[in-house]
């Protein structure tokens, strides 16, 4: 999002296609794994351990104040790391006239 407006809605790509296309196949390994490997509480562990589901039951992840503090969470690290980026590389910024990322 962020580098569109250092481009100059150029509408330049930022990473390779293989990186895009690598990037679900990655990403997903983790979520296959708990998939693959989880498993079910017993009845027995669930009726002796009813602390297992009290986040469940009181509300205590997922609610507006959770999403919002995530939310803003998302935006300040997707802000610092533009940042970064955008001054780790000065020249990218481009600020004379005739250059290609001037509007």
């Amino acid at each position: 999002f962020y580098y569109s407006f250092a481009s100059g809605f150029a509408g330049t790509s930022f990473f390779e296609d293989w990186v895009r296309a690598s990037y679900n196949i990655i990403l997903s390994a983790p979520i296959i794994a708990v998939g693959v490997f989880d498993r079910d509480v017993m009845p027995e562990d669930a009726l002796n351990n009813p602390e297992l589901y009290e986040t469940g039951r009181l509300g205590l992840d997922l609610n507006s104040k959770k999403i919002a503090e995530t939310l803003l969470s998302a935006l300040m690290h997707s802000g610092a790391i533009c940042l970064m980026i955008l001054y780790a590389l000065p020249h990218f910024i481009g600020s004379g006239t005739g250059d290609y990322f001037t509007f």
